[in-house]
């Protein structure tokens, strides 16, 4: 069975942090489930408008590339594509975007996390601090500004959350803290089927600091919930399996991956119910 990946957890252990469970919004179509988590209330909301005023530009005209999910959202006027691994979200498609996000953010709220907004620009010498500058060499998109000063497009914000928590947390009292994102995220990879693999994508990551790895073990169960129950709240099927570290380092880390008739590996996962285990084909 074909599967496409749909959300990370990444797990980075330290004495203060942690790359926690992060989520790559990369799919097309997702169905939407009208209920939320009665624990949390997130401040985004959709307002309603009437069929005749929104602008939905529909085409019978099929894209070219991508699968026929990528295709069906084109001619539906919610996406366009920009070049390879480009995408433009139109009025009626953003919406379904707020949605999906408002969903995320719900499942976070609702276990403590704290939203919070990094800068995509960031300077060469962070990423050289934590020696990782080369490790993404080659997929990361860099440039030199007017005082030539080399500076990238962050693939990834390790390196700045934990600049952004450095001597804010003064205290034991501070910690857990849970803190999360959801930005545009930049990498210059190949783009793949529309937006099953983008350049320019839109994904949550969260990030959690500890005094000790029995608090950093709870939050990690605590985050894995949530993406089930976001998972399910969503409508999507899906099997969780061992994942590579790869770039993001650490001891552990799992992927959340949805069977799709065009996905990226494949898969063979338990069938009985409520049964989430799964083996991809990196792993057999």
């Amino acid at each position: 069975m074909d599967a496409l990946y749909t959300y990370f957890l990444r797990v980075k252990h330290g004495p203060w942090a942690r790359s926690d469970p992060s989520i790559v919004q990369r799919a097309g179509s997702l169905q939407l489930i009208d209920t939320t988590y009665p624990q949390a209330a997130s401040s985004l909301e959709v307002s309603a408008m009437r069929r005749s005023d929104l602008f939905l530009p529909t085409s019978r005209a099929t894209h070219g590339g991508g699968i026929n999910t990528t295709q069906l959202l084109v001619r539906a006027g919610l996406i366009r594509p920009f070049g390879s691994g480009l995408w433009g979200f139109t009025p009626a498609g953003q919406r379904v975007r707020q949605k999906v996000i408002h969903r995320l953010q719900t499942g976070l709220d609702s276990i403590g996390g704290q939203q919070v907004c990094l800068p995509g620009l960031q300077h060469r010498q962070r990423w050289e601090q934590s020696g990782r500058w080369k490790t993404f060499e080659g997929e990361m998109f860099t440039l030199e500004n007017r005082d030539g000063q080399v500076m990238c497009l962050a693939p990834s914000h390790e390196e700045g959350m934990v600049h952004l928590m450095d001597g804010q947390i003064r205290s034991y009292d501070d910690l857990p803290l849970l803190v999360y994102q959801i930005e545009s995220k930049f990498r210059d990879d190949h783009a793949y089927n529309g937006l099953i693999r983008c350049k320019e994508f839109t994904m949550k990551d969260a990030y959690s600091f500890h005094a000790n790895e029995t608090s950093l073990d709870t939050t990690y169960n605590d985050v894995r919930g949530a993406y089930e129950r976001t998972h399910t709240d969503l409508g999507l099927e899906f099997t969780i399996v061992e994942a590579d570290n790869s770039v993001m380092g650490g001891s552990t880390s799992e992927e959340f991956i949805a069977p799709v008739e065009h996905g990226s590996v494949e898969l063979l996962s338990c069938t009985a119910t409520e049964c989430r285990f799964g083996i991809s084909d990196e792993h057999r």
